[in-house]
């Protein structure tokens, strides 16, 4: 099922419902094959938010927080990839407690694989984090987190090169084709963490120099954007956040290191969707 934002936005795509399912025959004593059928949550008709699991000793959970140091000698189960890569492009051995990418080719809006590895978005109101060390040969190479519906919908907050050779930090929009500059700012210091959060349909991103002392990067983003609502068509996937490395169109022997990633919910009540849509169904039906 879905869980739509206002009714309209599938950001987190499919999830698995669990609810009691009883069978009950046809009542009618005058046909000759009375047939069974399903009867869903039988004591009261409707969907609840919870109900007795019918196992012992089986307690209840949600998805919680995901965290990666990257100190086994595999990644965990959890990471993705795009289109299955048919050539190597990350490493745990380089450089021990870090996954170092090398960068692709291609872009993360071309239709083939390219230097992403990521994780599903659990939650609507998250926070996900990483530390990154990277030096750009040149404008076209980047590196940093993003957060991506398909080819056609992604934002990005990558540390890049420059025509002047400096290195900058670049918050970026992909939307049906076109790739928009949100924000453009120099690289100061030794040290770059970056975040993003998500608070339903409000994302941010932000930078850090020691990982506790954070500053936007760019405007607060419309993740309408990031709906098959608004997108068109129908993806079931949902929203990914991930690690990315690129040289965008040009060969690149270079690559980028990344310490952690860090990803928790940022909701105190499990229920908070459902406590959402609830106020805002009362206050649309409310009289004026």
């Amino acid at each position: 099922g879905w869980r739509l934002i206002d009714g309209v936005h599938g950001i987190l795509g499919r999830e698995t419902f669990l609810l009691p399912v009883s069978w009950e025959t046809e009542p009618h004593a005058w046909k000759e094959e009375r047939l069974d059928f399903p009867v869903f949550s039988p004591l009261t008709g409707k969907l609840e938010l919870r109900y007795p699991l019918p196992f012992a000793d089986s307690p209840q959970a949600a998805p919680t927080a995901f965290s990666d140091d990257f100190e086994g000698p595999g990644l965990a189960l959890e990471w993705n990839f795009r289109r299955s890569p048919t050539q190597p492009f990350l490493d745990l051995s380089a450089r021990p407690g870090a996954l170092r990418l090398q960068l692709q080719r291609d872009a993360i809006s071309d239709r083939v694989p390219s230097g992403f590895a990521g994780i599903r978005q659990r939650h609507f109101r998250f926070e996900a984090s990483t530390r990154l060390e990277f030096e750009p040969a040149g404008a076209h190479e980047e590196a940093g987190i993003l957060v991506i519906q398909n080819d056609r919908s992604a934002f990005l907050a990558t540390l890049a090169g420059s025509d002047g050779g400096s290195a900058q930090l670049r918050l970026q929009q992909i939307f049906q084709g076109q790739n928009k500059a949100l924000a453009e700012l120099p690289f100061e210091g030794d040290e770059l963490y970056l975040r993003v959060s998500g608070d339903y349909l409000d994302y941010r991103f932000a930078r850090s120099g020691d990982g506790s002392n954070w500053q936007e990067l760019g405007p607060p983003l419309d993740g309408s954007a990031l709906s098959p609502a608004v997108l068109g068509g129908f993806n079931y996937t949902g929203v990914y956040l991930g690690l990315y490395a690129s040289s965008n169109g040009k060969a690149s022997d270079n690559h980028a290191d990344f310490d952690f990633f860090h990803y928790a919910p940022a909701a105190v009540d499990r229920n908070d969707w459902y406590h959402r849509q609830r106020q805002r169904q009362n206050q649309q039906h409310s009289p004026e």
